[in-house]
């Protein structure tokens, strides 16, 4: 039986240029197909601020319906049982399963090479 697989990764990295945001998207659209109903992407901000967010949901409110998506601060993201697969630098006191340290973009590829792995092992 498969789980659930969750990704997290901070809100605050891919606002920054909305070139590199659509490229993210087209990332996490990539790991939605190959892990599917059981993907959830859970987005926390540390800086930003109330209006960057709605603006931020505004523009892709319709890819965040899609790749079931969750946002939350930094300090709240705590309230997860676990997340199973986290993109960030520094130590992360979330449960979880695997952690990238680098760069969204290749932590989202490590991401679909774990998840094509297991799918393999699986089917």
């Amino acid at each position: 039986m498969r789980s659930y697989k969750s990704i997290g990764l901070t809100l605050d990295e891919i606002v920054t240029d909305l070139e590199y945001e659509q490229l993210v998207f087209q990332n996490l659209k990539r790991c939605y197909r190959f892990a599917s109903k059981e993907f959830r992407v859970i987005f926390w901000n540390d800086n930003l601020s109330e209006s960057e967010i709605k603006k931020f949901i505004k523009r892709n409110q319709d890819i965040l319906f899609e790749i079931n998506t969750q946002i939350t601060t930094k300090k709240n993201r705590n309230k997860f049982d676990s997340i199973w697969f986290i993109i960030e630098d520094g130590d992360c006191k979330v449960n979880h399963r695997y952690q990238w340290r680098g760069d969204v973009l290749s932590g989202l590829a490590e991401f679909t090479k774990i998840i094509r792995f297991l799918n393999k092992k699986e089917g």
